[in-house]
């Protein structure tokens, strides 16, 4: 048995985000860093831009021709990269979703809970209006009595 505190819904998967999101952009930087290593005349903006379009998989092509060695590192990015793409992006879907969903039964629950206080609320009024009639009408009865 484990002594672990109940999670708060939403916490379990902002941690896997907090970890899926660094582990997709060191992949891009391993790219760009590929990139620059094997090609000499690539820049630095190139070899991020090179990167991030082919693990993003838009295909607009190369920036600048690739050889051999380039082509080969460019199918182990692809290999890489659309895996942490697609694990990253879903994540984030997923996180984003979760917390709609989440605000949307808060809010149900907001309302049942007014609609539950309303209805008390109302209760309260009618036994305060009966207990100031019934007040008033025993002031209006005689103190004393005939005999």
């Amino acid at each position: 048995m484990t002594n672990r505190e109940p999670s708060i819904p939403g916490v379990a998967l902002l941690r896997r985000l907090c970890i899926v999101v660094p582990i997709f952009s060191i992949v891009i930087g391993f790219g760009a860093f590929g990139y620059k290593l094997l090609e000499d005349e690539i820049s630095w903006v190139d070899a991020i831009y090179q990167s991030v379009v082919t693990i993003s998989t838009v295909g607009f092509g190369e920036v600048h021709p690739l050889g051999d060695d380039s082509r080969i590192f460019t199918i182990v990015l692809i290999l890489l990269g659309v895996s942490a793409f697609t694990y990253t992006f879903s994540t984030l879907g997923e996180y984003i979703v979760a917390s709609e969903f989440r605000g949307l039964v808060r809010a149900r629950r907001m309302q049942k809970k007014n609609r539950r206080t309303q209805k008390l609320l109302h209760r309260l009024r009618l036994w305060a209006r009966r207990a100031a009639s019934s007040c008033r009408a025993a002031r209006l009865q005689p103190i004393y009595r005939d005999r």
